[in-house]
């Protein structure tokens, strides 16, 4: 399983997995990205986010994946800048966070040196 850190995201302490205090890296490594991205469970999660951003329950009942699970893939998305939340203001005491995606587009090159990333943002797309 890939190698992103649970720390230092809003999902910490919520179905956690507790590992380093490393900070979210801006490029992920090729090799952990291909395991996260490979991972089926991950990838049902970013195609049910791809369109709009959604809470986690939601994620689930639309993935048919259980709760922990999608916490877990979500954190690790979230930990190689693949995934970002957003808390909903609702008018009620309620604010739930929602997942959307912080990619446009990720490119794996076969490199001599090994997997190259490169990695397009939302927030770079927007500039453009």
């Amino acid at each position: 399983m890939s190698n992103f850190p649970a720390t230092d995201c809003p999902l910490s302490g919520r179905h956690s997995e507790e590992t380093d205090d490393a900070t979210r890296p801006t490029v992920p490594d090729g090799q952990d990205l291909l395991e996260l991205v490979g991972d089926p469970y991950t990838f049902d999660i970013l195609d049910a986010i791809a369109d709009e951003p959604m809470e986690a329950q939601e994620i689930a009942e639309t993935t048919d994946v259980s709760q922990p699970t999608v916490y877990r893939r979500l954190r690790r998305l979230y930990r190689a800048g693949i995934v970002d939340t957003e808390v909903s203001v609702d008018g009620s005491s309620n604010h739930p966070t929602q997942f959307g995606l912080a990619v446009t587009r990720v490119t794996l090159a076969v490199e001599d040196d090994g997997i190259g990333v490169d990695v397009e943002s939302t927030e770079e797309r927007t500039a453009e």
